[in-house]
């Protein structure tokens, strides 16, 4: 299905349960609130809370935009870090960082 007939706009935070995404604001598209609704499941409550629902696409980015600095860089470095060992990829973290600097500018 396109995004022309997905309607239904959610915005969500990361709760603490997605470790370095914590406060990562994101929103997502869906046909309906129902789907919505269906989608959004007890174990996404837990990594995933709702800020809005039924929001335009504007006002959507709008909030993504008040992600605070800090948690966009401690997402960029639970990516940049490998669960195994804990260490931390220098060049995809500097890659993780710019991109999130981009991401600001736009």
């Amino acid at each position: 299905m396109g995004d022309e007939k997905k309607k239904y706009i959610v915005v969500f935070a990361y709760t603490k349960e997605a470790g370095g995404y914590e406060g990562v604001v994101v929103w997502t598209r869906f046909s309906s609130k129902e789907d919505f609704e269906k989608w959004y499941t007890e174990d996404l409550k837990k990594r995933q809370r709702v800020i809005a629902e039924g929001v335009t696409a504007e006002r959507a980015v709008e909030l993504v935009k008040q992600t605070p600095r800090s948690c966009r860089i401690a997402a960029a470095l639970q990516e940049a870090t490998d669960r195994t060992s804990g260490e931390v990829n220098e060049g995809i973290f500097q890659m993780k960082l710019r991109t999130m600097l981009m991401a600001e500018i736009l």
